[in-house]
């Protein structure tokens, strides 16, 4: 005799689902185990939720590799690279690769090489070549267009720490991703700006 089918359905069907079409590789993954749960249930107490358990697992399977892989993407072209700062930019250029310097924010050569030139020896006479630098829990109080945003980091030259604020884009206003820094404000009296046309808010 077949036991009537319950009009509840299994909360961990519902749970399941919800799990599978999270952002996190971690999240979609456990959809699977929870999904293995509410079939499990379901077979003991006949709730309703079994082709729902079915789906979070087919979800799941095809979802987790791709939040995997941009769980990579962004972690080696977005994480790390606001927590590093524009430390190795600012090294290349005062080691005297002047064109890496340039195209790393974005400029055009040779007609941004002048400018690069004078802030990088404006930089050495002020505060030295650079040595380290971190981030800082505050975020610069400055605005930024869309899809980017100002970062602010600690700076240790040879001659002393001094903040840095760095614009980093992620998008440009035409949509195409960027994914760089494209502007720099080194000191927090008479900052060195590069480029001076990109200065960033007040």
């Amino acid at each position: 005799m077949n036991t009537p089918r319950s009009s509840s359905w299994s909360a961990w069907s519902l749970v399941a689902l919800a799990l599978s079409v999270g952002l996190c590789p971690l999240v979609t993954l456990a959809a699977i185990p929870v999904a293995l749960l509410a079939l499990r249930d379901i077979r003991r107490t006949n709730r309703r939720g079994r082709r729902l358990a079915i789906t979070a697992i087919w979800i799941s399977v095809i979802v987790t590799p791709l939040t995997t892989t941009f769980a990579i993407w962004w972690n080696a072209n977005v994480r790390v690279v606001l927590i590093d700062g524009p430390v190795s930019l600012i090294r290349a250029g005062q080691s005297g690769d002047i064109d890496t310097f340039v195209n790393s924010l974005g400029g055009t050569l040779p007609e941004d090489l002048p400018g690069a030139e004078h802030f990088l020896t404006a930089l050495g006479d002020r505060w030295g070549d650079v040595v380290s630098m971190r981030l800082t829990e505050s975020a610069p109080e400055r605005t930024a267009p869309a899809g980017a945003w100002w970062v602010g980091y600690e700076a240790m030259f040879e001659r002393g720490a001094t903040p840095v604020e760095a614009l980093y884009v992620l998008q440009s206003e035409s949509g195409a991703f960027v994914l760089g820094f494209r502007s720099l404000r080194i000191g927090a009296e008479e900052a060195l700006v590069y480029p001076p046309d990109k200065a960033g808010g007040p």
